[in-house]
C-alpha cells in the first residue's frame, strides 16, 4: 500500500524560463541541475528572437497553448540590450519576473569571477570573460557549466553593481531570477 502524502508538502510547480539567446538557455539548463528543487519543474526553452517583445509574444503564445496541467506556474523572461529600444525594455521590466544585463549576457557571466565597476561594451565583456575563462565560447556547455558552479559568487557581485538603473551599463538583475528559482 501506497504512503500517503503530507498536506503539509508543497504541490509541485512549473517554472519556465524563456530566453531570447542560446547562452542563456544553457546557463539555466546548468542552474536547474544545481539546484535540484524536488518541487519544482523548471523548463527552459530559447525564442530565438532578439527583441524583447518578441520574447514576451512567444512566451505568451506558448502557455496559451499549453494544457492547463502543462500550464506554469512562474514565467519568467530572460533577456539583454541588443538592439532593443529602450522604452520595448522598461515595458516588459514592468512585468514582475524577468532577467535583464545591460550590456549582454556576458556580463552575469563575466560576476561569476569578479566584479564590475565601469561601464563595458560587448567585446570589452567578451574579452575580460576570456582573461578569466580562457577556454570561455558563448555556447560551450562544458565551459557555462564550470562558470555556473561559481553561482554565489555572482549573486554577490551583482548586489555590489553600482547602476540601479537599466539603462546604464552595467545593469544586472539575475540574482533576482536566481533568488526566485532558490526559493520556489
Amino acid at each position: 500500500m501506497g504512503r500517503k502524502q503530507s498536506k503539509n508538502l508543497k504541490e509541485n510547480k512549473i517554472l519556465t524560463i524563456y530566453t531570447e539567446g542560446e547562452t542563456e538557455r544553457i546557463y539555466f539548463s546548468k542552474i536547474k541541475s544545481l539546484l535540484r528543487k524536488a518541487n519544482l519543474k523548471i523548463n527552459i526553452t530559447n525564442s530565438k528572437g532578439k527583441s524583447a517583445q518578441n520574447l514576451v509574444d512567444y512566451a505568451e503564445k506558448t502557455e496559451k497553448k499549453k494544457s492547463k496541467k502543462d500550464k506554469s506556474d512562474v514565467v519568467i523572461l530572460i533577456f539583454d540590450k541588443d538592439e532593443n529600444d529602450l522604452n520595448e525594455i522598461q515595458s516588459v521590466l514592468n512585468r514582475k519576473r524577468v532577467g535583464f544585463c545591460n550590456e549582454s549576457f556576458e556580463l552575469w557571466l563575466l560576476l561569476h569571477y569578479q566584479e564590475v565597476k565601469e561601464e563595458l561594451s560587448r567585446e570589452k565583456l567578451l574579452k575580460k570573460l576570456k582573461e578569466v575563462n580562457p577556454n570561455y565560447e558563448k555556447t560551450d556547455e562544458r565551459t557555462i557549466e564550470e562558470i555556473a558552479q561559481l553561482l554565489d559568487t555572482a549573486v554577490n557581485n551583482s548586489k555590489k553593481l553600482f547602476n540601479k538603473e537599466f539603462r546604464k551599463n552595467p545593469y544586472c538583475n539575475i540574482e533576482k531570477v536566481i533568488e526566485l528559482l532558490k526559493e520556489n
